[in-house]
């Protein structure tokens, strides 16, 4: 939700000064232009005691077979746009939530509502059925709560003390097409509950998962895999437990529910189904003991209880009597005092489940990553928040990481949403606060702040790699850039060629072979570096550039090769970095000028003797030289 006076706005829904916004954007299949952009309500930042506030979204989107968009998220009083709407005021209390719908070009909403009483509301998540129905899950304090008779659970079950202090239980409403109410009902016991995923099958069963103060009566159905909390002690706030619940199209019984978690606190955040009704969630736990499978991917808890945690992903089966799999993923100690999050996930049409969330954890698991693990901020986060995002997909038995990698920089990244395209191509969004985020021809190169971004990854061909210190100073391949400086770069998967290709004359042509290199600044502007050569000489691959004159800041450098973008590496910026290239180990590239010949030891220059030197990071100078 921007707080910015100029975010970019195609429709404007909700008008007015005050915000932070709750805003919508279709971005068009390139990811390079807005087919619309709109505020739709005064968004309430509120956390309250959502306890899963650091590690679950509270907002949602989903779309429909039509293009029909539907968001969910909290709104504070008179901060709702409303259109067509089941309850068309404020319900009270410190915020309500509230769901729209906006047609496929963005020109109109077709209904938009406040959900909510006179307690406190929060949004977990949001899905959408084939037949255009909207399912809607999060938490409520209020005992007012709009229900529909025959509902499961028709009275706000939690009360003082329930371990957090609003006391409150997850709820499901389910919406029709026009936003009229089919179900709404609460789902808890006497303790804290929240839903913080939800997903929807075929045949109209709603599917959700949260976290619930342990133990206190959540309810739990006979034959579940776990219909009893496990007993989790901990030393700081409540335990909780994650769980998993199914509920009848109808709103009126659960199908099952279950408990998931250890001996420490548990939270689901995220869930999908595939098409033989099977669940996947992803999750968060501080747990030893959270229940995994037989070979699974990881067995065993790295994180610490009490202090940092692993992410995990389970699979139950479709009764929600067994685990198909379960899983840790996590890496050890946390650089930053933070450890694994598992926020949202999806399912692809082979049952390979896709994981995203954040981590502190640097040496999280990475298969063929789109940048490396070293390419992240370490020790030099300007907050303190110090995570990167990831992104990582698993085979259908849970057994392998398929693809992983991090996403963002190390300053606070967060991967909060992951859909799958038809293509199997990854969309992610999330927010940021780095200060160079990897784009690839981007709608929106960089800003100085934080921001929100969206990506579009594919699995397929190599994808360049590259880190910060291997972008160079070409002479004495120390670290760092300067402008019109000669520049060696290294990495692998960064060009095609085998052996050595040179510029084949001035001006400096841009590509080299299919191998670019684009520089973008901190103040919105690319510019493609002028190239001298590209080398593929036994597997060490190395391209020599020169940096253009007018990037005079801190950039980030994105290398192309043959259609595949690396992510963009800030290079280390110096007004003037000079340095002398060599001959060879020894002999500096010092010349007499009268002969050419090398100045050495043996064959010194003389008084007043005109003498040619190589050398390379002077900065800018006047006159600058054409590339």
């Amino acid at each position: 939700p921007p707080r910015s006076t100029l975010f970019p706005y195609t429709t404007l829904f909700r008008s007015g000064t005050l915000g932070p916004y709750a805003v919508l954007l279709k971005i068009n299949a390139a990811g390079t232009s807005l087919v619309y952009s709109t505020y739709i309500a005064v968004s309430s930042l509120y956390s309250g005691s959502f306890a899963g506030a650091t590690t679950s979204p509270q907002m949602g989107v989903a779309v429909d077979q039509a293009g029909n968009a539907y968001l969910t998220g909290g709104v504070i009083s008179a901060g709702l746009a409303v259109v067509n709407a089941l309850q068309p005021n404020f319900g009270g209390g410190m915020s309500d939530i509230f769901v729209a719908k906006v047609n496929p070009t963005g020109s109109a909403l077709l209904f938009s509502t406040y959900l909510g009483g006179s307690g406190e509301e929060f949004a977990g998540g949001i899905a959408v059925d084939a037949a255009g129905d909207a399912y809607i899950t999060g938490f409520t304090s209020s005992k007012d709560f709009p229900t529909t008779k025959g509902a499961f659970q028709t009275t706000l079950r939690a009360s003082s003390p329930c371990g957090y202090d609003a006391c409150g239980n997850a709820f499901v409403t389910k919406l029709n097409t026009n936003g009229a109410l089919i179900y709404s009902t609460y789902l808890g016991g006497s303790g804290y509950a929240a839903g913080s995923g939800i997903a929807a099958d075929s045949q109209g069963n709603a599917y959700v998962t949260g976290f619930a103060v342990s133990p206190a009566g959540f309810p739990g159905t006979p034959g579940a895999f776990q219909p009893a909390a496990p007993g989790a002690t901990c030393r700081y706030l409540p335990c909780t437990d994650a769980f998993v619940s199914k509920l009848s199209p109808d709103g009126s019984a659960l199908v099952y529910s279950t408990y998931l978690g250890g001996g420490g606190s548990d939270s689901g955040n995220g869930i999908a189904i595939d098409s033989s009704g099977n669940a996947y969630v992803v999750g968060t736990t501080f747990s030893a003991d959270f229940p995994t499978t037989t070979g699974a991917f990881q067995g065993t808890f790295t994180g610490s209880v009490d202090s940092y945690s692993n992410a995990f992903i389970t699979k139950l089966n479709a009764s929600g009597s067994a685990l198909a799999y379960s899983t840790y993923l996590g890496a050890g100690s946390p650089n930053t005092g933070l450890g694994d999050f598992g926020l949202r996930v999806a399912v692809d049409s082979q049952g390979n489940a896709v994981a995203v969330g954040f981590s502190g954890v640097y040496s999280f698991p990475t298969v063929n990553p789109l940048q490396a693990a070293s390419s992240l901020t370490v020790g030099g986060c300007i907050t303190s928040f110090c995570v990167s995002g990831f992104l990582a997909k698993f085979n259908a038995a849970g057994s392998q990481l398929l693809f992983s990698t991090p996403i963002g920089g190390g300053d606070g990244t967060l991967v909060n949403a992951i859909a799958i395209g038809p293509t199997g191509d990854f969309y992610i969004a999330g927010d940021w606060r780095s200060g160079v985020f990897p784009n690839a021809g981007p709608l929106q190169i960089v800003k100085n702040v934080a921001g929100a971004f969206v990506e579009r990854i594919s699995e397929a061909g190599s994808i360049p790699l590259l880190a910060p210190a291997s972008i160079t100073n070409a002479a004495s391949f120390a670290m760092g850039i300067s402008p019109g400086g000669l520049v060696s770069l290294f990495g692998s998967d960064i060009t095609s060629v085998t052996g050595i290709v040179t510029a084949s004359g001035l001006p400096l042509p841009t590509q080299i072979a299919g191998t670019s290199v684009t520089i973008y600044s901190s103040q919105a502007v690319s510019e493609a570096a002028p190239l001298l050569a590209v080398a593929n000489v036994n597997g060490q691959q190395q391209i020599n550039f020169q940096w253009p004159f007018d990037m005079q800041t801190y950039g980030g450098v994105v290398v192309g090769n043959n259609g595949s973008l690396s992510v963009p590496v800030p290079a280390r910026y110096f007004r003037a970095q000079p340095a002398i290239f060599m001959i060879d180990a020894t002999t500096p590239a010092i010349q007499h000028a009268s002969n050419f010949q090398p100045v050495t030891a043996s064959n010194p220059a003389s008084a007043g003797e005109l003498i040619a030197i190589y050398l390379t990071g002077l900065g800018d100078v006047n006159p600058r030289p054409a590339a």
